[in-house]
């Protein structure tokens, strides 16, 4: 839920700021990482949003895959599903700890107002 409470804070500010009067549509980034199923995101997004300027505003998630850098070899890219999936984290190269550089990520993309 605080992912959605995030997401809400930070469109809600945006708008006052632009002194919108209704929020239409929230257009997010959620990376694999978070572990966190869409439509769970959006049913908290939509209960907490209700009585605020962007009751029924329309969220649409846009998936951000988990990426890899290795400091040992230099090897980057995308973590593979299987390995997310059992929480392994190792240089599909050479075998060496990687360091996570996306993935991670929940953040409001942009904004859809009417004023």
């Amino acid at each position: 839920m605080s992912a959605a409470r995030g997401l809400l804070d930070t469109v809600i500010a945006g708008a006052e700021q632009n002194k919108a009067k209704k929020v239409k549509k929230v257009y997010a980034v959620l990376g694999e990482l978070r572990f966190l199923p869409e439509e769970e995101l959006k049913e908290h997004f939509e209960t907490m949003a209700k009585g605020t300027i962007a009751e029924g505003a329309e969220l649409v998630i846009e998936p951000k895959k988990a990426g890899f850098k290795c400091p040992n070899c230099g090897e980057s890219g995308e973590l593979p599903s299987d390995e997310m999936r059992l929480k392994i984290f190792t240089c599909p190269k050479c075998g060496s700890g990687i360091d996570i550089v996306s993935g991670k990520e929940c953040f409001v993309r942009a904004v859809e107002m009417s004023d």
